[in-house]
């Protein structure tokens, strides 16, 4: 066999290995994207707007169901505080779909359905 194919068929190996650790990395991620909607759920019940704002990064947008824009960790945690005290006062969250979909390695969207 030539170098040329021994190096070809190298490449092939470390090609297949970094996408069967890529692949590991991903599904690894899609589970802790999951349990983030556990715990989401978890915090919005218990009408804990701290822990549920802790969920989101400190550059995060949040339109809620209701059509309200917050933006950032802070206004996401001062605004639920209030609106728990009115508007979801009796609010529960019930998440029956996730679907996690990758436009990146770095980069997923989740999208979910609950009522």
């Amino acid at each position: 066999m030539s170098r040329a194919v021994l190096a070809h068929g190298a490449v092939g190996v470390l090609l297949l290995i970094s996408a069967a650790v890529s692949r590991a990395d991903q599904l690894q991620d899609e589970a802790a994207i999951r349990a983030l909607q556990v715990r989401q759920a978890e915090a919005w019940n218990r009408h804990d707007a701290a822990a549920y704002a802790k969920l989101f990064t400190n550059d995060a947008d949040v339109v809620n169901v209701v059509g309200w824009w917050w933006k950032g960790q802070a206004e996401i945690e001062t605004k639920l505080k209030q609106a728990f005290s009115f508007v979801f006062a009796e609010s529960t969250l019930t998440i029956t779909e996730v679907s996690v979909k990758f436009l990146s390695p770095d980069i997923a969207v989740r999208t979910c359905h609950g009522r």
